[in-house]
């Protein structure tokens, strides 16, 4: 059904959107040109906010070009694709490690003081 509101839909329809793209990569292959979503923005003579748009329109095939998109990246062997990755799929090449501190430091006067402590907290102090 055809939305009468506000400005037309930069696609006619969801196989417009995907023809689009799809012709858009074979274009790159063919001109070994790197793809990305600006270039697929001037290539279908859209805006930004136009491609995002389309995650509201076509949602599955909307995903289905960004994940076209990650795995072009992916097979790219040059310094574009990691930094690529990380503008616009939020991939980190670092590994993010969340620690608590458990420890909890204690002075005592004497040694049964320190079993007396151990065992209220349920630990055995022969095993420690």
């Amino acid at each position: 059904m055809e939305d009468k509101r506000g400005r037309p839909r930069a696609f006619k329809d969801e196989d417009a959107f995907k023809q689009k793209f799809l012709d858009y990569l074979e274009d790159c292959i063919e001109r070994d040109r790197f793809p990305n979503i600006a270039g697929f923005c001037v290539f279908a003579d859209i805006t930004r906010d136009s491609y995002y748009a389309q995650k509201e329109y076509y949602s599955d095939t909307y995903l289905k070009t960004r994940d076209m998109l990650e795995n072009e990246v992916w097979q790219d062997k040059t310094h574009r694709g990691p930094l690529y990755l990380k503008s616009v799929f939020g991939h980190t090449d670092r590994q993010a490690v969340e620690s608590t501190n458990t420890n909890v430091n204690v002075e005592v006067d004497s040694l049964e003081e320190a079993e007396e402590i151990i065992k209220a907290a349920g630990l055995d102090p022969d095993k420690l």
